[in-house]
């Protein structure tokens, strides 16, 4: 399609961090940045809870692609995964090597969580610390929540940070709660709740992405179906 007819420079929805982290509204912004602040505190978990269509998914991303800046980080989706195939592929983005990661899935769950105690933070990565950024982590198996409530209990002050950060649908909380035999709500460090724009708020933001890409919202739609996309 050629977005030179509506006057664009571009496609204003092209993923560029610096562009999709102005145009947010300052809420999801501000929350953000006190995400990544969060690695400052040392070891825990951030559970950020929405419904569906409260823009989750797009937050997991850009708060992953800010995350690299300082951590090692690992960034995936639940849904339809196995607690296994979870935690394989968790490891792979930290940094594990394949044989590693093949032998401990072998030899079954206590490895694999054994394995991603031994690679938090690897000598020699660049980082100082280490991140784990999870979309539809309400489908996240029970067992792996015990298991990573363990790991962070193994988890010491003087050791680069490790931080959890949950994105899910409100019965996230519910999960959270159940895994109660690995203690996982005591590294709970921030529950924070996210709403679906308002259309105000996506009339802006939809003004911001298309002025970034060198347009305006009057050049590109007309007031009837802008009115159809932000309601």
């Amino acid at each position: 399609m050629d977005v030179s007819v509506f006057g664009l420079e571009g496609d204003p929805f092209e993923r560029d961090i610096a562009v999709d982290l102005a145009c947010l509204p300052e809420l999801q912004s501000s929350l953000i940045s006190d995400l990544c602040a969060a690695l400052g505190e040392g070891h825990g978990v951030n559970a950020i809870v929405g419904e569906a269509g409260s823009g989750k998914s797009m937050l997991a991303v850009l708060l992953a692609d800010s995350l690299r800046r300082q951590a090692a980080t690992a960034e995936l989706s639940a849904r339809g995964l196995g607690g296994g195939e979870f935690l394989v592929r968790v490891l792979a983005q930290l940094g594990a090597d394949q044989s590693s990661i093949e032998a401990a899935s072998f030899e079954g769950e206590d490895a694999l969580l054994e394995l991603l105690q031994s690679v938090l933070a690897l000598p020699g990565s660049g980082k100082a610390a280490s991140a784990v950024v999870v979309d539809d982590a309400e489908e996240i198996p029970a067992w792996v929540l015990d298991g990573l409530a363990g790991v962070l209990d193994s988890c010491v002050d003087e050791e680069p940070a490790f931080q959890v950060y949950l994105f899910g649908e409100p019965r996230l909380l519910d999960s959270l709660n159940a895994a109660g035999s690995g203690h996982l709500l005591d590294h709970v460090l921030e529950i924070s709740r996210i709403d679906a724009l308002t259309p105000a708020e996506s009339r802006d933001y939809l003004s911001a992405r298309i002025r970034a890409a060198g347009s305006s919202l009057e050049e590109v739609f007309d007031e009837h179906a802008l009115s159809a996309v932000v309601e």
